[in-house]
Order: structure tokens, then C-alpha cells, then sequence
């Protein structure tokens, strides 16, 4: 199991909607949620379902405007599911997310994004 200190990278304990996308049959069935923590390489994800399932999958973060000025900015990345256990003192499931690729500048705004926070714990970005 990995602890703390053996991440490689910076994670951050940030908590912004996410939601996962599963297009193999071409109906785009979407399971929302929170954020638990999020870096440039993956996410763990908050949820009310317990999701499994093989492949790469599409994941849309969305972080708070950092201004009442900006408009919503939706970060587009594909993912694979690493893990999913139910986590019974936040009563919801907890879904760890490897991200894979990174569509359009999703990666340049990802980390733009994250120089405005403080990392938990990891290695700096």
C-alpha cells in the first residue's frame, strides 16, 4: 500500500465536482461526485456508487472559478479506474483515477490550476 511519504507526486486536498464517463455503448452514462484529492497524475473520487470497470474512461473536472468574473472551466482528461472501496467514515465510495491523456490544454490548465494551492503532501510539482 502507498503511504504519504512514498507519492511521487504532489497531491492536493481539493474538493471539486468531477464526474466520470462511461461511453461503451454510446449512451455517456456520467457518475458525479467530489474530489478528495487531486493531482497532475490521477484523483481519488468521492461517490454515492460503486464503480468498476476495464478500459480508459473520460473524466471532467470542475474546479471553482478563482474569480466571480471567470467562467466555469471544465478540464477534460481520459483516466483508468485504479481502485474503488467503500469508505465507511465518509459513508460513500472512494474511486482512485490514473490519469492517462490529456485532451486539448486540459494538462496546461490542470497545473495552472494547482499553483494557486498548498500540496498536502508529495513531491513538488
Amino acid at each position: 500500500m502507498t503511504t504519504k511519504k512514498q507519492r511521487q507526486h504532489a497531491r492536493y486536498p481539493l474538493s471539486w465536482r468531477i464526474a466520470l464517463v462511461f461511453d461503451e455503448t454510446g449512451e455517456r452514462v456520467a457518475f458525479h461526485g467530489k474530489t478528495r484529492d487531486l493531482s497532475l497524475y490521477g484523483a481519488a473520487m468521492h461517490t454515492h456508487h460503486n464503480i468498476v470497470g476495464g478500459g480508459t474512461q473520460i473524466v471532467l473536472l470542475a474546479p471553482p472559478p478563482l474569480s466571480v468574473a471567470d467562467c466555469q472551466t471544465i478540464i477534460e482528461v481520459k483516466a483508468r479506474i485504479v481502485y474503488s472501496v467503500y469508505s465507511s467514515e465518509n459513508m460513500c465510495f472512494r474511486v482512485g483515477l490514473q490519469f492517462t491523456e490529456f485532451l486539448n490544454n486540459s494538462r496546461a490548465v490542470l497545473q495552472t490550476r494547482l499553483e494557486h494551492y498548498t500540496p498536502a503532501f508529495g513531491a513538488a510539482p
